[in-house]
């Protein structure tokens, strides 16, 4: 399992647009401070102290540039200043920088101030292990998702997120504790998604501990059936709900 000094709060867990599920952003605390994996609609519940404090460090490291992952970085600035907030972005993998990109977005006329009012640094993530604020991570490349994406692991927990589903995934997670995957929906493959069934397939190759469903569609959003999908496929399932407390 996820080392016990590890604490992981799912903070939101579906995909594409905010209903009762806040967009994807899960919050990773490690001895040496706070991880954002992702920076959907849910950062906003950390920066609101949803999920407790953050403390003064906070590093958010992203898998894509698709607003629902990272429009929650506008909600940052409520952390206020004695927090720093560096973000880690794939935009070198893949191909472009990650600075330009979220400078793009978030300066006049579709913000108010500049990512660098708010954020101290950005980073480019790396294939393979980066050392983020005293925190190995290792990074891996998806090309199944227009665009691109990136697979996360911190230890025993793996976040895979906005991807088909990816052979290549199955050693990179192998025999994590948690599976942290999208599933879109629950049996009918989607072009750059994953369905339960093919992700509970995944995860017994993998010979992984759990798996968490997350990235729910939300016009599609029937968790027993993304269960009845995977269950009979992978028993050790359950489908992420926002403020979901893993490990």
């Amino acid at each position: 399992m996820v080392p016990h000094e590890v604490e992981i709060t799912v903070l939101g867990s579906g995909g594409w647009f905010a209903t009762h599920r806040h967009t994807t952003s899960v919050l990773v605390r490690t001895p040496t401070g706070s991880l954002l994996l992702d920076a959907g609609t849910g950062a906003g519940l950390a920066a609101a102290g949803a999920a407790g404090p953050l403390g003064r460090n906070v590093h958010v490291v992203l898998t894509h540039f698709h607003l629902d992952h990272v429009i929650g970085l506008a909600c940052l600035p409520a952390l206020g200043a004695d927090t720093r907030i560096e973000v880690w972005g794939p935009g070198r993998v893949l191909g472009s920088a990650t600075e330009a990109i979220l400078d793009g977005l978030f300066a006049t006329p579709l913000f108010p101030t500049p990512l660098r009012s708010f954020i101290a640094d950005v980073h480019e993530l790396d294939v393979g292990a980066n050392d983020i604020g005293g925190t190995q991570i290792d990074v891996r490349h998806q090309e199944r998702h227009p665009g691109g994406s990136v697979g996360l692991r911190i230890g025993d927990f793996a976040f895979i997120t906005d991807t088909e589903p990816d052979p290549g995934t199955v050693d990179f997670v192998a025999g994590c504790g948690i599976l942290m995957h999208e599933a879109w929906q629950a049996v009918q493959p989607v072009p750059g998604h994953s369905a339960a069934r093919e992700v509970a397939q995944l995860a017994s190759l993998a010979q992984v501990g759990s798996l968490v469903l997350s990235h729910v569609h939300p016009m599609q959003d029937a968790p027993e059936a993304l269960l009845a999908a995977a269950r009979p496929t992978f028993p050790a399932t359950r489908v992420a709900s926002d403020l979901l407390r893993l490990g």
